[in-house]
């Protein structure tokens, strides 16, 4: 078994409007083979959950959500993520997110984001129903902005 298996693939798209914003996006590596029609055959549909199957693990859509147990394995720091996320429903842009959290920059979200993400699908939770990251670019001004997603914004966590 390969070391790189576990690890998410994270593919980015750009969409770039006519008024010159253009927005960046992470995706799953499915949410990207949907987006893009592609899915590695010609003529088959593609069997998304054939590769978790393989692996003797129920796929992600069956597995059903831990979610009083993903709270309890979170540390301090994540709790406050999701609580910061769920304060700020349009979403918050990553430097006052990372100021909030106590990091030195923006840059050290990827070190909290990263395990949350591994955590959430241990508990059968996807990390979409959590926040979504959103790179925009306008005029040429890099802006990364978080936004709570469905399931943070219905989480009861104490605070």
């Amino acid at each position: 078994m390969p070391l790189y298996e576990n690890i998410p693939i994270m593919p980015k798209i750009s969409i770039t409007r006519p008024d010159g914003v253009t927005i960046e996006a992470e995706l799953s590596f499915d949410e990207f083979k949907e987006v893009a029609g592609i899915n590695g055959h010609k003529t088959a549909s593609p069997n998304l959950s054939a590769p978790a199957a393989r692996r003797g693990r129920p796929p992600a859509a069956e597995k059903l959500a831990d979610i009083a147990g993903f709270i309890t394995s979170l540390n301090d720091r994540a709790k406050k993520f999701i609580s910061v996320l769920k304060h700020n429903p349009k979403g918050i842009e990553a430097r006052p997110l990372a100021q909030e959290l106590g990091f030195a920059g923006p840059s050290q979200l990827g070190g909290l984001t990263g395990p949350l993400s591994r955590v959430a699908s241990r508990h059968g939770i996807n990390v979409r129903a959590l926040y979504k990251s959103v790179l925009m670019t306008p005029n040429n001004d890099k802006k990364r902005m978080f936004y709570p997603g469905k399931l943070t914004l219905e989480l009861r966590m104490e605070e």
